[in-house]
């Protein structure tokens, strides 16, 4: 039911080659702007806000990528996802972490019980100027 609409819907227009359309995990509001992280991505989305569209509370298009490699000096590759799980604005800062946790590998009979290890992609906690 992707073109329903209801009285409270809050409408993303993502670019087709979004860095996180497909894994949202955290937003943050400020004045006419939308910041949002993906969960599988190593980047950020924002949004300026529009007039809405028919019953729609809110509407947010124009939306612009910022790979996180660009922002911040990351561990791993480029492309490597940062897991982000939350973002906040505070005092005209863009707040970003990390899910902090140990990834776990799949259980299968033929490994170890439950092999961790602490990644340092998940170890991320940031403060940027809002720009």
């Amino acid at each position: 039911m992707p073109n329903a609409r209801t009285a409270n819907a809050v409408r993303l227009e993502f670019a087709p080659d979004s860095l996180v359309q497909s894994n949202l995990s955290g937003a943050a509001f400020t004045g006419n702007w939308l910041w949002v992280a993906g969960d599988e991505a190593c980047g950020l989305d924002r949004f300026r806000l529009l007039d809405p569209v028919g019953r729609e509370a809110l509407r947010f298009g124009e939306a612009r990528d910022f790979p996180l490699a660009e922002l911040l000096d990351l561990p791993g590759t480029a492309g490597e996802e940062a897991d982000l799980e939350g973002m906040a604005v505070a005092e005209g800062f863009l707040w970003l972490v990390g899910s902090h946790g140990l990834k776990r590998m799949n259980a299968k009979p033929e490994r170890p019980a439950r092999q961790r290890q602490l990644r340092p992609d998940r170890c991320l906690m940031s403060l940027s100027a809002l720009f």
